[in-house]
């Protein structure tokens, strides 16, 4: 298993439409995934009868592959998107 102190821990504050914060934390997904991502965002609210923002934090788990390919393409978005160039 890997060390606690060997995570990584990020945030990006204010991200997307809703400006809320984004979190992205490394886990250890067990033997069969290894080291693993969690990206989680929301506001954190209850569902139900809650006050006005319900919305629960969502959450996506990447293994390592998958966050190889999301690079890629996320790279080959930055290109294509690029607003600076």
């Amino acid at each position: 298993m890997i060390p606690r102190d060997k995570m990584s821990k990020a945030t990006i504050p204010n991200s997307g439409k809703e400006k809320t914060e984004l979190k992205i934390a490394a886990f250890f997904g067990g033997k069969e995934f290894g080291v693993m991502l969690q990206l989680t965002q929301g506001f954190g609210g209850c569902s139900g009868m809650a006050p006005k923002k319900t919305d629960e934090p969502g959450f996506i788990q990447l293994t390592f592959d998958d966050v190889v390919r999301l690079i890629e393409i996320l790279s080959k978005w930055k290109e294509d998107y690029d607003p600076t160039r």
